[in-house]
């Protein structure tokens, strides 16, 4: 049992998954949605390293050695924002 059960009571975990670019994946859970799990295990990581983006990965090591890459799907996401809004042409879409 991860915690004390209440009624009506909802605890929030995280499930961090890591996958090497040629490797096998494996998964880590924690109790928490803090990017400090990541952080520890990455701490000696150097390399390509993506992330969904999620603020919660303000703890992951930021080192010269490690290239943070960006999520596609987040980037379009705002980007589509800022083309409903009218901030970016129509032309753009296509």
């Amino acid at each position: 049992m991860i915690g004390e059960k209440k009624s009506g009571s909802v605890k929030q975990a995280c499930m961090w998954t890591y996958r090497a670019w040629d490797g096998p994946s494996f998964f880590e859970f924690n109790q928490t949605k803090s990017g400090a799990a990541p952080a520890t295990t990455l701490d000696q990581y150097k390399g390509l390293l993506q992330t969904d983006g999620a603020t919660n990965f303000g703890g992951l090591p930021d080192k010269p050695d490690i290239t943070h890459l960006t999520c596609w799907a987040h980037a379009r996401r705002y980007f589509m924002r800022a083309a409903e809004a009218g901030e970016v042409g129509a032309n753009c879409l296509s």
